[in-house]
């Protein structure tokens, strides 16, 4: 088992939350802030846990081509989750999208696997960012 589902889309939408959260009191704080880290950061995170769980579980790290699996699984459940969140909003009011309301279907489509692409590696580096520190972490407490 490369990753758990469930835990990866729990892990995902407590992270979206927190980082949401995080950004409500920075913004109260008066900081300025950029509306990309609640979509990094999450995927960063999950991939991290998962990562983590996957080295502690085996005790080794996977080939590279299975990470790609796992990550993209991961990132077909993040494109499911955004779905859930995003068409309920789209069909009560369109216009709450600005730009991204007035394209075609085509480049709709596009600009969706453009992103999930984006997201595909950001998931990858966190996925491969858990692994190592949970197998460095591994070695040392070995020693």
């Amino acid at each position: 088992m490369l990753f758990r589902g469930y835990h990866f889309c729990l892990f995902y939408v407590l992270a979206f939350v927190a980082t949401i959260v995080l950004l409500a009191v920075v913004s109260v704080l008066g900081i300025a802030s950029n509306a990309a880290v609640v979509l990094v950061l999450p995927l960063l995170i999950a991939a991290m846990i998962e990562g983590q769980a996957f080295a502690r579980r085996y005790r080794c790290r996977p080939s590279n081509h299975l990470c790609w699996i796992a990550t993209l699984r991961m990132t077909a459940m993040v494109v499911l989750i955004y779905l859930c969140i995003i068409i309920p909003r789209v069909m009560s009011d369109p216009s709450r999208f600005g730009d991204f309301a007035h394209l075609d279907g085509m480049s709709r489509a596009l600009a969706i696997m453009m992103m999930a692409g984006i997201a595909w590696c950001l998931l990858r580096v966190g996925y491969s960012i858990g692994l190592a520190t949970e197998l460095k972490g591994q070695q040392f407490s070995d020693k």
